[in-house]
């Protein structure tokens, strides 16, 4: 074969071999940037705060995780749920409170802490210490300790989770408001979940000496449905009824959610009830890290007359880091 053949071949061997190259090349940033978005829109229910108080609880509330869809503060009434959320710390802003905390995992068991994340607006310095783990079946534990009129208060909570079925409770066995006046207070919970539908229930009981402060129960069903890719409907209908006053109430609450971006996830929350509100949020995603916010009245309070880019115009953010 000619010298000069067999160098033309020769040449054209590496030009195809380096534009085979190119290509996997192009083909890994590819899987890459994929894998990226997919993480991103995947963990669309680990948020702060930020998320409950636009999304609402499913009882006309905003706090302490959602009842009938799936979020990382789901934990506070179910310790179970810490097993499904780890390896993350926030820092938290809400009006004139602030709050931080985190979770991680320690061996076979699941581990967070919690300051100042308090259970009514009578506690001060609350700490929160949750533990779980995953035995086939999931389960928790939350110790809570807050001062009530510099009275040391102690209440354990327990839940577990056992396919779709979830129960859980919560039992003060420290308490004291002083004036001689011991507190007592216990909440029992389920909530079954088949397919989009959630039934739950709760009933609550708070007593200060012979006061009784809060005596209810409640139950409702919620439903989380897809509407498109990466965008989430959620709605839930419930009654709640005082027991000593005899009256009752039909909160309903409806949020979307949905990625606009890679990096940028929006939603909206309203709450259907004898106050009526409505909130507005994002999420922020860069590099594990989210930046939450959320505007408007928490579910159940009361929307301003105004609307507009004021100094509070952000009323709950966060930021929150995973690893």
């Amino acid at each position: 074969m000619d010298a000069g053949l067999r160098i033309a071949i020769v040449r054209l061997c590496s030009m195809r071999q380096m534009r085979n190259q190119k290509e996997i090349n192009q083909m890994k940033r590819l899987l890459v940037a994929l894998c990226a978005v997919g993480m991103l829109t995947g963990s669309q229910a680990m948020a702060s705060d930020a998320r409950v108080h636009v999304m609402g609880n499913g009882l006309g509330g905003d706090a302490g995780g959602s009842l009938y869809y799936n979020d990382n503060y789901n934990m506070f009434y179910n310790p179970a749920y810490v097993n499904d959320y780890t390896n993350w710390v926030t820092i938290e802003k809400a009006g004139a409170a602030s709050s931080a905390g985190f979770v991680t995992g320690m061996g076979s068991l699941n581990v967070g802490a919690f300051m100042n994340r308090g259970m009514n607006q009578f506690e001060t310095k609350p700490v929160d210490i949750i533990i779980g783990g995953d035995m086939g079946m999931k389960w928790g534990t939350k110790l809570h300790y807050a001062k009530i009129n510099n009275k040391n208060n102690l209440d354990l909570a327990a839940g577990v989770v056992m396919g779709d079925l979830a129960p859980f409770a919560h039992f003060r066995i420290m308490g004291d408001v002083g004036g001689d006046k011991k507190l007592k207070d216990m909440g029992l919970g389920l909530k079954y979940t088949t397919g989009e539908w959630t039934p739950f229930a709760t009933f609550n009981n708070t007593k200060a000496g012979d006061t009784v402060l809060v005596n209810n129960v409640s139950a409702g069903i919620g439903r989380n449905t897809k509407l498109s890719e990466g965008v989430m409907l959620n709605y839930a209908v419930a009654y709640a009824h005082d027991l000593e006053g005899e009256s009752g109430r039909f909160p309903i609450t409806l949020s979307a959610e949905g990625a606009a971006t890679s990096w940028l996830k929006l939603r909206g929350g309203f709450t259907f009830q004898k106050v009526t509100t409505a909130r507005l949020g994002a999420t922020f995603t860069f590099s594990g890290v989210d930046m939450d916010w959320a505007v408007g009245s928490a579910a159940g309070g009361t929307d301003g007359t105004m609307f507009g880019m004021g100094d509070s115009v952000i009323t709950t953010a966060g930021l929150t880091y995973k690893w």
